[in-house]
């Protein structure tokens, strides 16, 4: 690539993360207002189908049942102690069903990651068409190992010490992303966990790397 090729590139990111940024500011400044508005009991949380109203009335787009899980999952994910805390205030539990009460400053934080699945959902649903060969909705240890060893193999150039690797992954690896992914704990990952299962992925393959370059 040239440089001026370079330049045109990065300046056309700068402009996205720009617009992203904009975007995220936007989104939370109306959850909240949307929030309140929900919140008529004022009691500091929403349940599970005024959480699907809330995202539906920011972005403006029908939310499905993966869309409003993986907002359940990144709040139920970096709630910890908050979480525990509403739990026994409200008496209000944290589960797979109906029993949700997420509080509002997780929930106007949450929308910018349903617009993150929103962007990738076209990716998701391919990813979920090859691998999921058995049609179960998830992907099981081994399609997982499958499918993120594609990924890895397909685009990803790591080195060290200017030695290109080639990154296995091992069951070990599967186990650990599981064990931080898989939030309904059912041995699998959902389409609502697929996102941060990459992630996590990629976590490890910098660790990886890491040690290859202490050895």
């Amino acid at each position: 690539m040239s440089v001026a090729a370079v330049i045109v590139a990065r300046g056309k990111h700068k402009k996205e993360l720009e617009k992203t940024n904009m975007q995220a500011v936007d989104d939370a400044l109306e959850a909240a207002k949307v929030f309140d508005e929900l919140d008529s009991e004022k009691k500091g949380a929403l349940d599970r189908d005024q959480t699907r109203d809330l995202l539906t009335r920011v972005t403006g787009v029908e939310v499905n049942d993966d869309g409003l899980q993986m907002v359940l999952n990144d709040c139920k994910k970096n709630m910890g102690d908050t979480l525990r805390e509403l739990q026994t205030n409200s008496g209000v539990a944290f589960g797979g069903d109906d029993s949700v009460a997420l509080p509002k400053d997780h929930l106007v934080k949450a929308v910018s990651k349903f617009r993150y699945y929103l962007k990738n959902k076209v990716k998701i649903d391919k990813i979920y068409d090859q691998f999921d060969t058995n049609k179960s909705g998830s992907l099981d240890r081994g399609q997982l190992k499958k499918f993120i060893q594609s990924e890895e193999d397909k685009f990803k150039k790591r080195e060290a010490f200017g030695v290109l690797l080639h990154l296995r992954v091992s069951d070990d690896d599967v186990n650990y992303i599981l064990s931080d992914c898989d939030m309904n704990e059912n041995g699998a990952i959902d389409k609502a966990e697929v996102l941060s299962a990459l992630a996590k992925w990629e976590e490890l393959a910098k660790a990886h790397v890491e040690e290859k370059k202490k050895s």
